[in-house]
């Protein structure tokens, strides 16, 4: 009997732990931070450029993918 309540103890207090771990994001979220250079901007920047250029291309019949064209 002693064994089965110990065990008993031990789990519940496993399962707790587990439940509280999983609900933490939403009692305390962690706040995220992102921070952006110039270089990071004018590459972003290059590559719309590039995807408007295949888009036109596209648009006007040059597809240099086989096989979405």
């Amino acid at each position: 009997m002693t064994v089965d309540r110990y065990t008993n103890f031990i789990l519940t207090v496993i399962a707790l732990g587990l439940l509280l771990n999983g609900l933490n994001p939403w009692v305390a979220p962690t706040k995220s931070y992102a921070e952006l250079s110039a270089t990071d901007l004018y590459n972003i920047e290059g590559d719309v450029r590039s995807i408007r250029s295949d888009v036109r291309s596209i648009k006007n019949g040059y597809c240099r993918n086989s096989k979405i064209c």
